[in-house]
């Protein structure tokens, strides 16, 4: 949706076959088709050709390679017109970092009210709930979510804390 706003793009970097921080300029390079010649640090001919530029770049799963963050704080001081959008599990504890928590999906009480529920109340189920029974019915089609199965449900969406990943590991184990 953002590739209008930046007129020189936007790049996902992903980052989990990352295995030290000093690879993250590599991985942006990739990211970008960016080619470097050997005359100069990568970390500096990859920072030099983007001052001039107006671009988003999107880090996944940075908290691997958390000291990294430092090449980051270098890419937002030196490329002013960059915007750097990361997703890690750690903070980059980096002046210009702005936190936005994300939380699970709503699972609703484990105790969904009585076994007599009515239709309404298992047609519309909460975020996690529907995510879960959407992914067990990708491994069986004739699972149902039933009043006496919606209170389970919700209790394992509970122990995942609503996380979308753990749902879905846990609906892979009803087959």
């Amino acid at each position: 949706e953002q590739v209008g706003v930046f007129a020189d793009g936007v790049f996902f970097v992903a980052l989990e076959a990352v295995s030290a921080a000093p690879q993250i300029a590599a991985a942006v390079a990739r990211a970008m088709g960016f080619d470097f010649s050997e005359r100069e640090e990568l970390e500096s001919q990859l920072i030099n050709h983007l001052c001039s530029k107006t671009l988003l770049l999107v880090f996944d799963s940075l908290e691997h390679v958390i000291d990294g963050a430092g090449f980051l704080a270098r890419v937002l001081r030196e490329a002013p017109r960059v915007v750097c959008l990361v997703t890690s599990r750690e903070r980059t504890c980096l002046q210009e970092e702005w936190l936005f928590n994300l939380d699970g999906l709503d699972y609703g009480p484990p105790d969904a009210g009585p076994p007599d529920a009515g239709p309404r109340d298992l047609a519309q189920p909460p975020g996690a709930v529907a995510l879960f029974v959407d992914r067990a019915r990708r491994l069986d089609r004739a699972f149902e979510l039933t009043a006496e199965s919606r209170a389970s449900v919700a209790r394992i969406c509970q122990l995942v804390d609503g996380l979308p990943l753990g749902i879905e590991l846990a609906a892979a184990a009803t087959w």
